[in-house]
């Protein structure tokens, strides 16, 4: 009898840990997301991102990134406050009217591209034994380190915003740990042309 109470009390901690706050999300951006100057399409595809729950002040941090046509828009993050199923704050990093900003929906560069473009335009020098070892699914992609990095490179197709936030460009996101351990890149490259449009 202890085992099953246990047992349930184990499923009941996992069920709280992995409590779903998408009704509640789309909720409020049906109700709120005029106040917000965003348009249906800017909220009517996003993702939870992460959440943990604060035990001090009994409310759930979640963390949304939201996404146009399945593409998630690089740190197009919105922060939610919530408390007993209600919002108490947001802090609001999404993009608006996201269909006239984006400049296409498929990439010309495959990733494996994306990653011999950064290693070259970094100075790192021409990549080998660069391969893919799985597809992660959502245009994410998991290749090995090679000769360039010394952790995997996972590469995401993301939209990264441009000339503040009024354009979004396709792009490659990945990053490469460098052999000597000095950089830890991560880059955007363009999805199209194969430039780097970020680097930190």
């Amino acid at each position: 009898m202890k085992k099953l109470f246990y047992f349930t009390f184990l499923l009941f901690i996992g069920g709280l840990q992995a409590q779903d706050f998408s009704g509640i999300i789309e909720s409020y951006f049906n109700n709120n997301r005029t106040a917000l100057s965003l348009e249906q399409q800017d909220v009517s595809d996003f993702t939870i991102q992460s959440q943990h729950f604060s035990k001090s002040t009994a409310v759930h941090h979640v963390y949304v990134t939201q996404r146009f046509q399945g593409i998630e828009i690089f740190n197009g993050i919105m922060n939610f406050t919530i408390k007993n199923n209600e919002v108490l704050s947001i802090k609001n990093g999404f993009v608006e009217n996201l269909s006239s900003k984006v400049n296409t929906l498929s990439p010309s560069l495959s990733p494996f591209d994306a990653i011999q473009n950064a290693a070259s335009k970094l100075g790192i020098g021409a990549a080998s034994g660069v391969q893919q070892l799985e597809n992660q699914g959502n245009n994410t992609y998991l290749f090995s380190k090679g000769n360039i990095s010394q952790e995997n490179i996972t590469v995401k197709l993301v939209y990264q915003p441009m000339d503040e936030f009024s354009k979004l460009h396709l792009a490659w996101d990945l990053n490469i740990f460098i052999l000597d351990g000095k950089h830890w890149y991560s880059v955007r490259v363009d999805a199209l042309s194969g430039d780097l449009l970020e680097i930190h």
